[in-house]
């Protein structure tokens, strides 16, 4: 959400439907209830299966560039990318799309 929009809500107190929580991404999905196990299943499946280091190292970085001038979190990227190339799963990762499968990452 904007500065504009923040400052919009704040000062007027207006309610935020749903959809709109999702448009202004104070949300990142709104689904019916009936939806909402198959969808919250199929997002912990994806987490779950996915590069479990290289999804602990993007949190990382993202928390590092919420309190940090641009040239230190590069930097830090630049490090952080070196440990992920250096994985399993990285080469789990290059040798899937060669092959033109899906990657088994096993965290390592």
């Amino acid at each position: 959400m904007g500065f504009a929009k923040a400052v919009e809500l704040s000062l007027t107190g207006d309610e935020l439907n749903s959809k709109d929580a999702e448009r202004f991404g104070l949300v990142s999905k709104v689904v019916s209830g009936d939806q909402l196990m198959t969808v919250t299943r199929e997002l912990a499946m994806k987490l779950a299966t996915g590069p479990s280091r290289a999804i602990g190292l993007t949190k990382r970085a993202l928390n590092k560039s919420i309190s940090s001038d641009l040239e230190t979190v590069l930097e830090y990227e630049s490090h952080l990318q070196e440990i992920a190339g250096a994985t399993a799963d990285h080469v789990e990762a290059v040798r899937a799309f060669f092959e033109k499968r899906k990657p088994i990452f096993t965290g390592r």
